[in-house]
């Protein structure tokens, strides 16, 4: 029971400090400098910058051999067709086009990781940033509001649990907890925050 306590507190204060605040913009993304020469790393700050719709400009060739789609442009910004964005509690419909393009922005780590060049933790924090601030401006009402905080906890978690790198897909509750407390007990790189 205590480890459970330590574990839990342990998790909210760091999903709290990785997402730090995310109620104004950091600016434009750009890049690491060990990322400068991947194609991927252009594909990233297309998306999360101000003309999402150049993402596809950019693309790398690789992207449909490993991932299995061509993403679809919807009102200019490229999206996952079939993304669904796991989330263990319900969120608005409203957030259902901004997740889908989370989605393709995650398909775009596991495809660098694929190409065997897998991206920095940047790219993972800029991409988690566009959709808490995406959702953030989509909302109009104190429970959409509410939502769009839960999901920022969330995510921060997940991408702090997967030490910022390219996303897993589809894990057990039991691989849930075993990279939660590896996580927590093990510190491999620094933490970095949304803002």
């Amino acid at each position: 029971m205590t480890l459970a306590v330590l574990l839990a507190g342990q998790w909210m204060s760091t999903a709290q400090a990785v997402a730090g605040d995310t109620g104004s913009s950091a600016g434009p993304v750009i890049s690491h400098p060990e990322d400068a020469d991947n194609p991927y790393a252009a594909a990233v700050v297309a998306l999360t910058g101000p003309a999402p719709a150049t993402t596809m400009d950019v693309l790398p060739a690789s992207f449909e051999m490993h991932m299995g789609y061509t993403p679809t442009v919807v009102t200019g910004v490229p999206t996952d067709p079939d993304g669904g964005c796991s989330s263990p509690v319900p969120l608005p419909d409203r957030f259902t086009p901004l997740r889908r393009t989370h989605d393709f922005g995650y398909d775009l780590l596991r495809a660098a990781a694929a190409d065997g060049r897998p991206l920095g933790s940047w790219a993972r924090f800029a991409l988690d940033r566009m959709l808490i601030e995406a959702m953030q401006r989509s909302c109009d009402d104190p429970a959409c509001a509410t939502a769009a905080r839960v999901a920022r906890i969330g995510l921060a978690w997940n991408t702090w649990r997967q030490f910022g790198g390219p996303p897993t897909r589809q894990e057990s509750i039991p691989q849930l907890v075993s990279t939660t407390v590896e996580r927590a007990l093990v510190d491999r790189q620094p933490t970095e925050e949304f803002s």
